[in-house]
């Protein structure tokens, strides 16, 4: 089974981010849980930025450039890396662009879970251009 969330856990392993920002559309009351889950499994939270929506529908219209100008606030130097929750959100087409532009690597959700699937069915593809996650293997594969 494939989840985003623990595909997300993996990927940031996979990276060796031990420290993470977070961004998210959700409200601070939707994402604590989110935090919760992050924190108990050893990780740091270093930021965690959340855009106040309550509707999907909203968090799907948010454009993809929008999304770079919101992770580089959300950013904090110290992390590791940066996750981007939210499977409605386009933010994997943007990832390595993230990238670029913090210097740091990016998880997001469906590109996490899309990692993932594809390493699991045997695609061992490197794909820079889709941001460094997807330049990597499972861990212990």
């Amino acid at each position: 089974v494939v989840t985003p969330t623990a595909a997300a856990v993996l990927g940031l392993r996979a990276l060796g981010a031990k420290r993470i920002s977070v961004l998210t559309p959700y409200t601070r009351e939707t994402s604590r849980p989110m935090a919760d889950y992050f924190s108990g499994l050893g990780f740091g939270i270093d930021r965690f930025t959340c855009l106040d929506m309550t509707d999907d529908r909203e968090m799907a219209r948010v454009a993809p450039s929008e999304l770079v100008a919101f992770a580089r606030e959300a950013a904090d130097p110290a992390s590791d890396a940066l996750f981007v929750s939210c499977t409605a959100v386009r933010a994997a087409c943007v990832a390595a662009e993230i990238e670029q532009a913090i210097g740091k690597p990016v998880v997001t959700s469906n590109l996490a879970t899309a990692w993932q699937c594809l390493r699991i069915c045997g695609d061992l593809s490197s794909r820079p251009d889709r941001g460094r996650l997807m330049t990597l293997q499972l861990p212990g594969a």
